[in-house]
This record gives C-alpha cells, sequence and structure tokens, in this order.
C-alpha cells in the first residue's frame, strides 16, 4: 500500500515538474521597466522575468530599466539597446549604470572590448552615445581589455575613448541594428 502511494506521489511530481515552461527554469534576472520598454521588441510595463538572450530597449525622455540579478544590478538609461546574457551585457548604443558585489561579477562586451568587474564591491557608469565610450568608475574597479591590451579604471577615475561609431538618438526605442561591433583605438596597457 505503501509504495502504490509512492508511486502515484511520484508520477504526480515527475507531471507537475515536466509541465513547467522551459522559460521558467531558465529565468536569469528580474526587469522593472519605467516609460517606454521593450524586450524582444515587445512593450513592457510591468515588472517581468528576462532570459539569456533577451533584447532590452528603451525609448527617450524618462525612460528606463532596472535588472536585478544575483547580487548586481543595473540601471539601463534612456534610449539604450542591449542583450542580457546573464553574467555578460552586449552592449549597443546607450548606457548603464551598475552596481555588482566582488561575489558576482559582471561583464559587458562592446564590439570587441570587454568589461569586467573586480572582485570587490564595484559602482559604475557606462556609456556609448555619439562614438564615444566613457566609463566612470564610482567605487571598485572596471577592467577594459581589448585583444591583449587591458586598461584598469579605478575607482574615482574616468576612461573615454573613440569608437568610431556614432549612435542615433531616435525619438522611441533604439533600433537593434544601431551599433555594430565598433572597434577602440589607442587602448593602452596600464
Amino acid at each position: 500500500m505503501a509504495s502504490t502511494v509512492l508511486r502515484i506521489a511520484g508520477t504526480v511530481l515527475l507531471f507537475a515538474v515536466a509541465n513547467v515552461p522551459v522559460s521558467a527554469q531558465q529565468a536569469k534576472a528580474i526587469l522593472r521597466p519605467a516609460g517606454s520598454v521593450t524586450v524582444n521588441g515587445s512593450p513592457v510595463t510591468e515588472l517581468r522575468a528576462i532570459f539569456d538572450g533577451d533584447k532590452i530597449q528603451t525609448g527617450s525622455g524618462e525612460s528606463y530599466a532596472v535588472i536585478e540579478s544575483e547580487g548586481r544590478w543595473l540601471n539601463i538609461l534612456s534610449n539604450s539597446a542591449l542583450t542580457y546574457r546573464g553574467e555578460e551585457l552586449e552592449v549597443g548604443c546607450g548606457g548603464f549604470s551598475l552596481t555588482a558585489t566582488g561575489a558576482q561579477p559582471m561583464r559587458a562586451r562592446i564590439g570587441d572590448l570587454s568589461l569586467a568587474t573586480g572582485n570587490e564591491f564595484t559602482k559604475g557608469e557606462v556609456t556609448h552615445r555619439d562614438g564615444k565610450l566613457l566609463i566612470n568608475v564610482i567605487t571598485g574597479t572596471l577592467v577594459a581589455t581589448q585583444g591583449t591590451q587591458s586598461v584598469t579604471v579605478r575607482e574615482g577615475h574616468m576612461w573615454t575613448r573613440d569608437v568610431g561609431l556614432a549612435c542615433p538618438a531616435p525619438a522611441g526605442p533604439i533600433p537593434s541594428t544601431c551599433c555594430a561591433r565598433p572597434t577602440i583605438s589607442g587602448v593602452t596597457s596600464t
């Protein structure tokens, strides 16, 4: 009798787990939108889960989005386009501010340039607009790497580079074709 009850309970549990949507099992973070925000081209007005590969775009004016994920917080600024990849962002145009605990570092990619937080609590801002990349570190460090060259931007410092690709500032969300693979010249080792 007890084994029959266990088999029935096991079968019910198996069907319950099998019927959970795959996307619910792979949610990476929570997005809090404000103003004009789209995820994969669809407008978002309420709190929602985001997943690896989601394309997030913010409109003009007071539009922004906040992403919360396991010790990392991002505030995506207006007129921005990026792809969320869990611990790494693919940045098109626009910018974001970040907070990352040392236990949960964060990476971002802008063309062939990669950014990474250090092993300590880090707060900073990254902006890609008007053909320029600006990194401002408030607390901690961000390391910018291109090929074999890297620059460490420390607390209280800024780093700016021409990226040779201007981003348009449209009235609505930025199209996904906005910013294709910029190259950054003049990266020096430190």
